[in-house]
């Protein structure tokens, strides 16, 4: 009968030493797998903001380009951002405030473009950069919001 205890016994803490071998295991990959997608994701939305922090310093030397008048004597770099911005507004789509914040301050920059030297009053003018800067606000908060 004693034999039987110590069998019983040792077969006892055999199936105890298995299931803590097999949850080992098991929590060695289920902590392999959520680190692994941690540091995807984490890669992945890095990326995401260096894309975000390249769009805002390019329309940023945009519009600044615009109201300072520089777009005059370069035409030629006028044209290549405004070629970005048109590529950019596809890569953002998946923010519609962004795509729509884009999209008009593009056709903000467009007008402001092919209206310099024509405004008639000072008027003409002051609407003229105010309405390109409040575009370039609303992008700024579009952005600001998706990168919080």
């Amino acid at each position: 009968m004693e034999e039987n205890i110590v069998s019983l016994k040792d077969y006892f803490i055999l199936v105890a030493a298995t299931i803590a071998a097999t949850a080992s295991v098991a929590s060695i990959f289920v902590n392999f797998y959520l680190t692994t997608r941690k540091e995807r994701e984490n890669k992945l939305w890095e990326k995401e903001l260096e894309r975000f922090l390249v769009l805002e310093e390019k329309v940023g030397v945009l519009v600044e380009n615009l109201m300072s008048f520089r777009c005059r004597e370069d035409t030629e770099k006028y044209y290549e951002m405004q070629q970005y911005l048109a590529s950019a507004i596809g890569r953002f789509r998946r923010y519609p405030n962004v795509l729509q914040s884009l999209r008009i301050l593009q056709n903000e920059a467009g007008w402001y473009f092919r209206q310099d030297m024509k405004h008639e009053t000072k008027e003409d003018y002051n609407e003229a950069s105010s309405n390109l800067e409040e575009s370039y606000q609303k992008f700024l908060k579009a952005c600001d919001a998706v990168l919080k």
